[in-house]
């Protein structure tokens, strides 16, 4: 009866702790969405107010691509990114990681 109670403890001791463990995991995972989809946000921002007009919602991310190359071509034939190469890169990357939900809504 004891070895059964201690054995009954130990069992409820580990489904808590593995609980607890998938619980801290869920956490990251969401913490991790949440800061990948706002990495871009200030530029999608920016994006949004400076060339909103040329941008609709629910139209295929291979169109919002095209639309953001010709931006940055139109920028870098002003000599914008001369002084700041870095926000070159960025939107740069920003293009190519095709995740606008920061900019419009898009389907696939």
């Amino acid at each position: 009866m004891v070895f059964r109670d201690i054995m009954k403890g130990l069992k409820g001791e580990i489904e808590k702790r593995a609980r607890m463990q998938e619980e801290q995991k869920r956490k990251e995972e969401r913490r991790e969405e949440e800061t990948h989809q706002s990495r871009y946000y200030r530029l999608a921002a920016w994006i949004k107010t400076r060339y909103g007009n040329r941008f609709r919602d629910c139209v295929k991310s291979v169109d919002v691509e095209t639309q953001l190359e010709n931006i940055f071509k139109e920028l870098e034939t002003k000599g914008v990114f001369k002084k700041n190469p870095k926000i070159a890169k960025g939107f740069r990357a920003y293009i190519s990681e095709r995740k606008y939900g920061d900019l419009v809504r898009v389907i696939e």
